[in-house]
């Protein structure tokens, strides 16, 4: 196939977007609805183009369908609570990565393949970056209901009528709500660092890091006990909360022969919050100094040589 190239933004265009294109907190929350109306009509069309849903295939030797998977992972950057109008998946799409990879290998050169998949990162990062603003937004609400009823349950009885059940029934309901998002906000942090620490630029990981760290102090997330499990995740291994990787859709691995793939714990590193930091603020413009998709925990992909 010949190979063409798309004018695809530079990491220099990256960082100057990066720099001058993100929304304030409170622009963000004024354009909430705009924002979950755009998440509606994304995952509209994912459900339309997805393989697994429309039993279909996943060719990465063809570009059409190259660019349903470019879309495929950006969608995971948006998807987490039902309320959203998404799934609840909020795994870290490290295989859908790779196969955006190795396609983009096959059918452009090294520096052009990087090229597209940080502009990849990069898309998804700006969406984490204005979810996380609206999900917490909503994870401190549900703080706030907790701490009001908290502090209406200590008052004791002030009026004629007994409310103790009826009040410890709406915390219960608020507790719940509140370790929900508190779940998918910690899934999509762990996503958001994962994303900044394959960016080759050590200048536009510098100011998306600037970014996350304005965000994760209003989250409630403690990073002393942060960790990423690349297994659990990313949903490799069997223990992961989603269902096994599902192989079929793709051309590139029918020679399994097989309908999940899944792959042995012990083979999964976990890094702590820490390593994550001091990997993302590297000084020099690299790979990540943890783990690479594109060369790490290889899926065995066959592709046609051209």
């Amino acid at each position: 196939m010949k190979k063409h190239r798309e004018n695809i933004p530079n990491i220099d265009c990256l960082l100057n977007f990066a720099y001058m294109g993100f929304t304030k907190k409170s622009e963000v929350l004024r354009s909430k609805d705009q924002f979950l109306s755009s998440i509606h009509a994304v995952y509209e069309k994912e459900k339309q183009q997805n393989p697994i849903i429309g039993k279909g295939t996943m060719n990465l030797e063809k570009l059409d369908d190259l660019e349903r998977m470019y879309f495929h992972i950006k969608v995971h950057a948006i998807t987490g609570l039902l309320e959203f109008g998404t799934s609840n998946t909020y795994s870290i799409p490290y295989w859908d990565i790779q196969a955006l990879w190795f396609g983009f290998k096959h059918h452009f050169s090294n520096a052009e393949a990087r090229r597209r998949l940080e502009k990849n990162h990069f898309e998804s990062i700006q969406a984490i970056l204005r979810y996380l603003i609206i999900a917490g937004d909503l994870l401190s609400i549900s703080r706030k209901n907790l701490n009001n009823l908290s502090a209406f349950m200590s008052f004791g009885k002030i009026t004629r009528s007994d409310l103790t059940k009826e009040t410890f029934q709406v915390k219960s309901d608020w507790e719940s709500i509140y370790k929900r998002l508190k779940d998918v906000v910690n899934a999509k942090y762990k996503h958001l660092v994962f994303l900044i620490d394959q960016i080759y630029s050590s200048k536009l990981r510098s100011r998306l890091i600037l970014k996350t760290d304005e965000l994760s102090a209003n989250l409630d997330i403690d990073v002393n006990s942060l960790t990423i499990d690349i297994g659990f995740d990313c949903g490799l291994t069997r223990d992961s909360y989603r269902p096994p990787y599902y192989i079929p859709v793709f051309t590139q691995l029918s020679h399994l022969h097989s309908e999940i793939y899944v792959v042995e714990k012990n083979i999964c590193p976990l890094f702590t919050h820490g390593q994550i930091m001091k990997s993302i603020n590297r000084p020099v413009n690299s790979k990540s100094r943890l783990i690479d998709p594109s060369s790490d925990i290889l899926l065995p992909w066959i592709f046609n040589s051209k």
